[in-house]
């Protein structure tokens, strides 16, 4: 799980980079963004990013908390599919049980 705190845009870009390249690719991924008022295009597109890389393996990123903007701009973009947001933690757990597993 990553935990982001403040707003993720251009000037947090690489420390996003970093923590999503040390996460492990053959995992989900749960990302809780309850403390990120706001987000750039730039962190959104390195989570779709991520979110893509996942889904090859059949794995999914799921962000929990996202405040309304997050949503809105999760709407708009289109990314909603790709990114699965839910409320809590204990939902993100019983979303990622509920997918198929296969072996890695």
């Amino acid at each position: 799980m990553i935990e982001l705190r403040g707003d993720q845009d251009l000037s947090t870009a690489e420390v996003l980079r970093r923590r999503l390249d040390e996460a492990d690719v053959a995992q989900h991924l749960i990302v809780d963004v309850s403390a990120v008022p706001f987000i750039d295009s730039t962190a959104l597109g390195m989570l779709a990013g991520a979110a893509v890389l996942r889904g090859a393996g059949d794995r999914q990123v799921v962000l929990v908390g996202a405040g309304h903007i997050i949503r809105k701009l999760l709407a708009i973009t289109r990314l909603g599919a790709l990114l699965p947001h839910v409320e809590t933690l204990a939902e993100a757990d019983a979303l990622l049980r509920e997918l198929p597993s296969k072996p890695v």
